[in-house]
């Protein structure tokens, strides 16, 4: 069968789950037995042996503390712990969306344009709006921001990520933000924009992105890990200490020349989240994403680098939590016939929604159709489970 479509579909992923993605794709190559649950909360284990279970959320490793997560999605924590540690960050402040846009705005003439908008609490990297130039750009910024968040087309949450919890708002009896939700303006820094993957306190990737993470076209993405000048690499990999209990930690920082020596003072950081957001390293190849995820896997599970890598594998599977089992087989029937899959899937309890059999296929086609199914559902139809166990 061609590669092709399968490919097209995994590539469809949203950025949201493509970490999660990446790190059950590996773990099933290296024929660890998986449980997978809502919002991507995944337990690993290998066959076998039950102590050895380590978990992941979306991607991210257990050995990643919720204080830590909490510290780097707070951005008024963020950026105050890494001045206190000797790191610049862009001229900023924020301000609330309900009472004092006015002096958001006020500030950004003052800092001069242009500004970057983001959110001051949540997920990094996401939302950020940057290349604001003038006062009507600024506006639209903070109207987007006045959205309630659930609506925005850019937003994501994690399982683990802080939740607003006030009520929204309401202007002429539509919803919107709650008028306490703050936002962060920023100045537009100028230079070479570098995105820096650590995981376990190493650099393991350096991307040049011209436009930022998001923006930058997958042609003008760059692979510079070897030619970034160790100084930016080691400013990076202090920068990712800051905020202890971060077993992954992406940093973005600009340079005047990311092959030049630099001091911490001249590297500003202007982005730094716990979660490594492979979809940037996807834009510049299926390969590096993958590899690095194998490297975030082999992180919290050394254990797994000893296991051989499987091109296909064989698993038993239980389904948990399906509103119609019926319906799901028909949906995972043609699903499993598009991506190569061969299953043997029967009901086996209606009334908890169990489907019990087993599948074979490639680990990057069975993560995915088991992430869809858990995510947004296979043709309409979504579980609240799956065991994967290798045999």
């Amino acid at each position: 069968m061609n590669d092709q479509p399968s490919k097209v579909e995994r590539h469809r992923l949203p950025k949201g789950i493509r970490d999660g993605y990446e790190v059950h794709r590996a773990a099933l190559e290296r024929g660890l037995n998986i449980r997978l649950l809502p919002r991507q909360v995944m337990e690993v284990t290998i066959a076998g042996d039950p102590r050895s279970t380590k978990g992941f959320v979306h991607g991210v490793p257990q050995e990643t503390t919720l204080a830590g997560a909490t510290y780097a999605q707070d951005l008024r924590m963020r950026r105050a712990m890494l001045m206190k540690a000797g790191f610049t960050v862009p001229r900023g402040a924020t301000f609330s969306v309900g009472r004092s846009r006015l002096l958001g705005r006020k500030f950004a003439d003052r800092i001069g344009y242009p500004v970057v908008v983001k959110p001051a609490v949540g997920e990094n990297t996401i939302e950020v709006q940057t290349g604001i130039k003038n006062k009507r750009q600024f506006k639209q910024a903070i109207e987007y921001l006045f959205t309630p968040p659930r609506e925005r087309k850019q937003f994501t949450r994690s399982a683990y990520a802080l939740t607003e919890l006030r009520e929204p708002g309401k202007v002429d009896g539509k919803l919107v933000a709650p008028p306490g939700y703050r936002f962060l303006v920023e100045k537009q820094e100028q230079g070479q924009y570098l995105r820096f993957l650590i995981i376990n306190n190493k650099v393991q990737n350096v991307l040049y992105c011209p436009d930022g993470p998001w923006e930058t076209r997958s042609h003008l993405i760059k692979d510079v890990t070897n030619e970034t000048h160790i100084t930016l690499k080691e400013a990076a990999r202090q920068a990712s200490r800051v905020i202890p209990g971060l077993q992954v930690v992406t940093v973005d920082l600009i340079a005047a020349d990311y092959t030049a020596k630099t001091s911490i003072k001249d590297a500003i950081i202007v982005e730094f989240s716990e979660r490594p957001w492979l979809s940037v390293q996807l834009k510049k190849s299926p390969e590096l994403a993958a590899e690095l995820a194998g490297k975030i896997l082999m992180a919290t599970f050394p254990q797994a680098e000893d296991l051989p890598s499987q091109d296909r594998v064989l698993a038993a599977i239980l389904i948990g939590g399906a509103v119609d089992p019926v319906a799901l087989l028909e949906a995972l029937g043609t699903k499993f016939h598009e991506l190569d899959i061969e299953g043997d899937l029967k009901e086996s309890d209606h009334a908890l929604g169990q489907i019990r059999g087993t599948v074979s296929g490639r680990p990057a086609e069975l993560a995915w159709v088991f992430e869809r199914l858990l995510d947004k559902g296979i043709n309409n139809q979504r579980a609240m489970l799956v065991d994967q166990t290798i045999l």
